[in-house]
């Protein structure tokens, strides 16, 4: 199956930077084409870009949600990224080639599809002749790809069929929410109704002709198919009524803001949170109104304020009309979507276990209970150490109750080998040996952190992501420092850097002296806020944690011009160099190998006998050329 995608002229590209973009295209696709979720992102990724309405002069690079798509898609390629980034067309063209190349290889799923018409339908379009004329071809791209998919799938009908899709479908007007029959609800609770037994009947996993039975299950109860409801009623009568809220979720919770592109998740997650935490807001307009004069309703308020978010941060009309079954469709892609992410909070369900004869059963002997009470409360001894950076101490104490069962204990000894203390520079194969070790044995923030840092597949990534990101969550909400810090470095590894900064600031507001390091890089190359990262480095460095002094090197190397020399700001580049080379220098001092090997490259080839000097010492130290810290991904991919 291939559909063309045109509308933009290859001439935006020469024919060598086409094959280098297709090549990239190709790789990309291959690595993650047996990752459902990176497909969706890779998806709405390029539909952005190509209906991108801003002018030329602006970075397209530097745009929210585009910054991770062009990284992905030019690579290491500098001057296909450079031309892509200052030319709207050629970021446009990369973008067409993408979904053509997905089209080509039939990764367009029929859900995903339906949800990327249903966002380009409710759009806020520009004027632009131009713009309009791209939304236009993009909305026949995908029917076309839907239509040839139904087609192809016809043909190559199976045999077997759900047949309990079947059945629910011959049952459905009989089916009952709160005692009431499906086929007397209003339409958004039908739909409701409809997405949630269908995705629990089919485990979400569905194929097109199971989607296409939705539409005989629709006309049984009442419902047309073909019939149009607005995306804000349908957000709006879900959010306001907790059963059919529960339905719809399988009896799970929200826990943050989704994907922009879950369109009708966002808005009920949003409209959820003005009721919550983010109530004051509502508050705070409803006062100013009734302070000017104005009667002011709460609902209308709350109306406008998540109609607002969503076209912000969606580019999406929420007045919009959507069809009813691509409305459902849109729900289960919303669905799988969120599952795959760990959107959801899970209910934890206590395990229930056999219970054997009284006869049988062995209490814990008295000795066995204070063994384990002492346990405990040595590994609470060594957390607090650890805590505050008395690595010294807490390190090899840690390592103990490692041996003798502490699982916990494993997650702070995963943080110390991968990220390196004092003059111990890191050892990620070890580090991680303890995170699987801690996660085997059941430690949810050990499980966490080997998820985000091991390289095991996608799929187990997310089943494990599954299983523990809910628990780690609801114990940094109960103060859990480690926590919180371990949450925090997971958002940062994933490059989810506003949640990552969100739960760092509370890990260091509490008191926490581990995370410096990630506060000050994500100062320095997502906010470009060199003076704050350059305070960060400075006390991470106080609390022992050398590696620091690199960063410091870096930053003075770059010779920034947001770095206060003296009582001025500005840029002595001599100043800077000479800073840097001290940073590193102090770096080497704690055995922190990569320091004298940058430290040998800032030396001038005349003097060879130092450089040499240098790339000794950090042999030396263990350090060898174009090895990687785990500082490298975010240097490399802000660069």
């Amino acid at each position: 199956m291939s559909t063309e995608l045109t509308v933009i002229p290859s001439s935006a590209l020469t024919e060598q930077e086409q094959a280098d973009l297709n090549a990239s295209i190709d790789s990309i696709i291959a690595a993650h084409k047996n990752n459902r979720q990176e497909i969706n992102r890779l998806v709405y990724e390029s539909v952005s870009a190509m209906t991108d309405s801003e002018g030329y002069e602006q970075e397209l690079s530097s745009r929210k949600g585009l910054r991770r798509f062009w990284g992905a898609i030019t690579g290491s390629n500098k001057r296909l990224q450079d031309k892509i980034n200052s030319s709207r067309a050629a970021a446009q063209f990369a973008a067409q080639t993408t979904l053509q190349r997905l089209s080509e290889q039939n990764l367009l799923t029929f859900d995903l599809i339906t949800a990327v018409n249903n966002k380009l339908n409710a759009s806020m379009t520009a004027v632009e002749g131009e713009v309009n004329q791209i939304y236009a071809a993009l909305i026949q791209f995908f029917k076309q790809n839907r239509s040839d998919m139904i087609q192809m799938e016809n043909r190559v009908a199976r045999l077997e069929q759900n047949v309990n899709l079947l059945n629910w479908q011959n049952s459905i007007e009989y089916q009952m929410l709160d005692g009431v029959e499906y086929v007397d609800l209003d339409d958004a609770s039908k739909i409701v109704c409809m997405v949630r037994d269908f995705y629990d009947i089919t485990g979400g996993e569905w194929r097109t002709s199971d989607l296409l039975l939705l539409k005989t299950a629709m006309s049984t109860i009442d419902i047309s198919p073909r019939g149009n409801i607005r995306y804000y009623d349908f957000i709006d009568r879900v959010a306001g009524d907790g059963k059919l809220l529960t339905k719809l979720l399988g009896g799970k919770h929200i826990q943050r803001l989704p994907e922009t592109y879950l369109v009708p998740l966002l808005g009920i997650k949003k409209l959820e949170l003005l009721d919550t935490d983010e109530a004051y807001i509502v508050d705070t307009v409803e006062n100013s109104l009734q302070s000017a004069g104005v009667a002011a309703d709460r609902h209308k308020l709350e109306n406008n304020l998540v109609q607002n978010y969503v076209a912000q941060e969606a580019q999406v009309n929420l007045n919009a009309e959507v069809n009813n079954y691509d409305l459902t469709t849109e729900m289960l892609f919303n669905l799988r979507s969120a599952e795959d992410t760990g959107l959801f909070q899970e209910e934890v369900v206590p395990e229930v276990q056999e219970v054997e004869p009284a006869e049988q059963v062995e209490e814990n002997t008295e000795a066995e209970q204070e063994a384990a009470e002492k346990l405990a409360e040595e590994g609470k001894a060594a957390e607090e150490e650890f805590l505050k950076a008395n690595f010294e101490d807490s390190v090899p104490q840690l390592e103990g109750l490692s041996e003798k069962g502490y699982a916990r204990a494993n997650g702070m000894l995963f943080w110390a080998y991968y990220f390196g203390y004092e003059d111990y520079p890191g050892d990620p194969q070890k580090a991680l040996k303890y995170a699987k070790k801690g996660s085997d044995a059941a430690d949810p923030i050990c499980g966490l952190l080997y998820a985000a840092y091991s390289d095991i597949s996608q799929d187990e990534k997310l089943e494990l992501l599954r299983k523990v990101r809910t628990q780690v969550s609801k114990m940094a909400d109960a103060n859990d420092s480690f926590a919180t810090l371990a949450l925090g470095a997971c958002y940062f590894q994933a490059r989810q850097y506003d949640e990552a900064q969100k739960a760092l600031s509370s890990y260091e507001k509490a008191g926490g002296v581990l995370a410096y390091e990630m506060l000050g890089l994500m100062k320095q190359y997502v906010k470009k806020q060199e003076k704050t990262a350059l305070i960060y480095y400075k006390k991470a460095v106080k609390n022992k944690i050398y590696h620091a002094y690199i960063l410091m090197g870096d930053l003075y190397w770059k010779g920034s011009q947001y770095i206060v020399i003296g009582r001025r700001l500005g840029t002595v580049s001599c100043d800077c160099d000479n800073r840097a080379r001290e940073c590193y220098k102090k770096a080497t001092e704690h055995n922190q190998g990569e320091a004298a090997y940058k430290l040998a490259e800032t030396i001038s080839r005349t003097c060879q006998e130092k450089r040499d000097y240098w790339f000794a010492l950090a042999e030396k130290q263990g350090y060898k050329k174009d090895m990687k810290s785990w500082t490298s991904d975010i240097e490399e991919f802000n660069h």
